[in-house]
Formats: C-alpha cells, sequence, structure tokens
C-alpha cells in the first residue's frame, strides 16, 4: 500500500533539489525510525508487564492452595494432629497464623512440636507469625 506524496514533497521532487529531497527524506527516516523503536519497546514493556502480572497470579495461586490444604493431607505426629483438631486448626494457613508463643500456650505442644510445625512449614517455603513486641505504650 503506497502513501500518496504530499504537495511538499511533489514540490521537492519537482524542483529537482536532490539534496532537500534526501534531506528531507532522511528526517522522515529518523522520525518514521524513532516511532518504530518507540513503539517496540512501549510492546516489548507492556508484554512484560503482562508475563510478570501472570507470573504474580500464577505464584499468588499457588501460594494460595498451599495455605487452603488441610492439615491432615500431610504426615504429621499423632499429637499434632490432636492438637490440631483440638484447638480448630484446619489449614496450614491457619497454622501461620501462630507464633512460637503462641504454640507454647497449647496443651500438650512442647519443643519437638513446635519444631515439627516449623519443619513442615519450612518445607512449604513458610513460616510461623513473628511475635509482635508488647510495650507499654501500646497498652
Amino acid at each position: 500500500m503506497k502513501k500518496e506524496l504530499s504537495k511538499f514533497e511533489k514540490l521537492l521532487l519537482q524542483k529537482g533539489d536532490v539534496e532537500l529531497v534526501v534531506t528531507y527524506a532522511k528526517e522522515h527516516y529518523n522520525q518514521m525510525n524513532y516511532m518504530f523503536r518507540h513503539y517496540v519497546i512501549m510492546f516489548l514493556e507492556q508484554a512484560t508487564r503482562d508475563e510478570i502480572a501472570e507470573n504474580v497470579l500464577k505464584k499468588l495461586q499457588e501460594e494460595q492452595e498451599v495455605l487452603s490444604s488441610k492439615i491432615t493431607e500431610f504426615n504429621t505426629s499423632k499429637r499434632l494432629s490432636q492438637i490440631c483438631e483440638r484447638e480448630n486448626i484446619n489449614t496450614v494457613g491457619d497454622l501461620t497464623l501462630y507464633s512460637r508463643l503462641d504454640l507454647a500456650m497449647l496443651r500438650s505442644c512442647g519443643r519437638k512440636t513446635i519444631r515439627e510445625v516449623e519443619d513442615l512449614l519450612e518445607s512449604l517455603n513458610l513460616s510461623l507469625q513473628q511475635p509482635t513486641p508488647h510495650t507499654a505504650d501500646s497498652w
């Protein structure tokens, strides 16, 4: 599809000023080249953003699947299973809401059971809540 020449372009060609025609062509070539590069960069940036967004969404969905996994799906000790059942801790996500101190305060939950919980969460790239420091100002 050929573009029709503008009046200025026709005038340049009629006058026969080759140097002027070459200068004009170079300017438009550079301008078109710049615009082309600009649009390619914009396209690539958008594609990258879409890809990043897709990867983030995929990662969040995977994390959600892990967090919603039932504790009973994992090979845990009978003691940990009983503690979770008694305390209504049903999912991995529920378990991540506890700190070491919170777990230590539960009946029958000692060092070995806390270590078992930490190992389980570590195998899923998760961890227990970090305890929040209580100060006199926060009361």
